[in-house]
């Protein structure tokens, strides 16, 4: 064979493996879509053609030269913001980034390999043709061709969010074996170390006698209602994470304790809450966190004399700046001015150079359990202000679909549950009780913080 001819094999073959790819992505995406409840054709037609040309974007088209013009085509450009429509968009930016941590093993991989079968090598994750940008893009058009309104269209993706997740997982790891059996095997070192919920092994017949079809079914129709509270549940426990992970930067052992109180207690649901509404992009979260940086730092004032005037200058803006986020949390003025006092008593000190405390951990807040909130004793069980952002590895902590818990709630009741469903980003779980019948919404972090103290296992 000539060389011409075997290129032009090698060439074939690639694209055979592209247009696999690609129509099995595609396949998966529609048969999501009826999966939720879609039966039109020319909308499930408008979900499944917008991916399929983002697809074909990031792709460059089939030529080596349009991938490289695609090489910034990233998150943010391929979310195609619409000014009227700022908080979807953001949401959709946020499902992305949700979808691509649930998947992050898998993607990894299969990035490698796409590479390989594209001769690239410096393409980020977010370029390749199949990730989640390019199914958040196809989102759009599915909400536009249904024509949801604004609201329906917030709804829609905390609807979707699960099942796609589940799709996608599915998908790569169906792409990747098919690349891996053509012979695109990346080195694996490059892969980002398991989590315990990734490497959870799947449930098997030596499941616990009292994890039976019947109990299954049970347990599916116990959980229904509850997903879209559970699902809201995960989008404010991972904007608490977030913000907690972003005071925690802060906190170190020359904090004083009343900046590290402020912090914790006033700031972090501030930034908690932007994230939740507006995501990590937005221009007031990362507002907020400047000014978080520039408390932590308001009591630690420069040597040099002339910059340390420009920063006892700076201290009253930095100050008023503060009240409106107060304020923004709906504290009155007298509050505003009593949740700042200790801040401004510290700051002066530090400029008078009186020697301030050594700083003193702020001591967490532990999580609680909810009033009844719906049908069969609907509870949550979380932090709503602050906790440890990562607390320690346990097995319980770490448990996931079909795994039965023993858990002490805070109120002195017991529940033993099984988890029946798990959110987008692994940080909620909701687990119910068949015989009760109960069931309870609850993040990892307080099972973990239970579980430290003896109060759950696995059983």
């Amino acid at each position: 064979m000539t060389d011409t001819a075997s290129a032009s094999a090698q060439l074939s073959g690639q694209q055979r493996l592209l247009a696999h790819c690609r129509s099995q992505l595609l396949a998966n995406l529609e048969a999501f879509a009826r999966s939720i409840g879609f039966i039109e054709q020319k909308t499930i037609a408008a979900f499944v053609d917008e991916a399929a040309r983002c697809h074909d974007e990031l792709l460059g088209l089939h030529d080596r030269r349009g991938f490289e013009q695609a090489h910034g085509l990233t998150a943010s450009r391929i979310s195609l913001v619409h000014e009227h429509d700022l908080e979807f968009t953001l949401e959709l930016t946020a499902l992305a980034r949700r979808l691509r941590d649930y998947c992050r093993i898998e993607l990894s991989r299969l990035h490698g390999r796409y590479m390989m079968l594209l001769g690239q090598r410096d393409a980020a994750e977010e370029q390749t043709p199949v990730g989640p940008e390019t199914v958040c893009r196809a989102l759009r058009a599915l909400a536009d061709a249904a024509g949801f309104d604004p609201a329906q269209r917030l709804q829609f993706l905390e609807r979707c969010g699960e099942p796609l997740a589940r799709t996608l997982r599915t998908t790569y790891r169906e792409l990747g074996a098919t690349l891996d059996a053509a012979g695109l095997r990346p080195h694996r070192a490059s892969a980002p170390a398991p989590r315990a919920e990734d490497c959870a092994p799947e449930p098997t017949p030596a499941d616990p006698p009292s994890h039976t079809a019947d109990n299954d079914a049970r347990i599916a129709t116990l959980i229904q209602p509850a997903q879209a509270l559970a699902e809201r549940a995960e989008r404010r426990e991972h904007a608490l994470i977030e913000a907690t992970a972003v005071i925690e930067r802060l906190l170190c052992a020359d904090t004083p304790h009343v900046i590290g109180q402020f912090l914790t207690h006033w700031w972090l649901p501030l930034l908690a809450r932007l994230y939740y509404n507006h995501g990590g992009e937005h221009p007031q979260w990362r507002i907020c966190c400047e000014l978080a940086e520039r408390l932590a730092q308001s009591v630690h004032p420069p040597s040099e004399p002339q910059a340390r005037t420009r920063w006892a200058d700076a201290l009253p803006t930095l100050n008023r700046k503060l009240a409106q986020g107060l304020a923004a949390l709906g504290l009155a003025a007298e509050a505003q001015r009593a949740a700042l006092a200790p801040c401004i008593t510290a700051q002066q000190a530090a400029l008078a150079g009186t020697l301030l405390p050594p700083g003193q951990a702020p001591t967490p807040a532990p999580a609680t359990l909810s009033a009844p909130l719906g049908a069969n004793g609907l509870r949550i069980f979380n932090h709503n202000r602050y906790a440890v952002g990562a607390p320690p590895a346990h097995p319980a902590a770490a448990a996931t679909r079909g795994d039965w818990l023993a858990i002490d709630l805070p109120d002195g009741s017991a529940m033993r549950g099984c988890i029946g469903w798990t959110g987008a980003t692994g940080h909620v779980v909701v687990l119910a009780d068949p015989a009760a019948p109960r069931v309870l919404i609850a993040t990892r972090r307080a099972l973990a913080e239970a579980a430290a103290a003896g109060r759950c296992r696995l059983g």
